[in-house]
């Protein structure tokens, strides 16, 4: 029995250590030195999933947010089928090799990052393929912007 109970307060002691690391860390977001307390992917609800029992309404949803810093180490462009402009990076970093596909709307407006042996910055989320139904996820890039300029920014 004490076991159990432990495992629910530490548990709850976790939960409570994240909610409020990251209400500190979106505090100090715009205070020079303690910036980097933001550092990371954020998590919230978006689009959620919607259990009526009744009396009683249950809401259920998840938005992750993700940062990426790499270098350009390929690049390809062309046009679809359709004829609508697209591109694809390869970034890498530490821990891999990446693919980003820019089309339509998202190609016109980052296209002038794609620049061989460039170190770039992307934020975007996780969420449902365009078009597609089902449990199909999707990266979709919020912006994009040179690495050195995020940093100039930061110090």
């Amino acid at each position: 029995m004490k076991a159990s109970k432990n495992g629910w307060t530490l548990l709850l002691l976790i939960l409570a250590g994240v909610v409020l690391g990251g209400f500190i860390g979106t505090l100090a977001a715009g205070i020079s030195g303690l910036d980097w307390l933001n550092y990371g992917q954020s998590f919230g609800l978006e689009e959620p999933v919607v259990l009526s029992l009744g009396l009683l309404v249950l809401t259920f949803g998840l938005t992750i947010k993700i940062t990426i810093a790499g270098i350009i180490t390929a690049r390809r462009e062309g046009k679809t089928k359709t004829g609508k402009d697209f591109g694809i990076l390869t970034l890498e970093d530490f821990s891999g090799t990446y693919e980003l596909a820019f089309f339509g709307k998202d190609y016109a407006d980052w296209h002038q990052y794609f620049i061989d042996e460039t170190a770039i910055y992307v934020k975007g989320k996780v969420g449902p393929k365009w078009g597609r139904e089902g449990n199909e996820l999707a990266f979709t890039i919020q912006k994009v912007d040179l690495l050195e300029t995020i940093t100039e920014n930061a110090i």
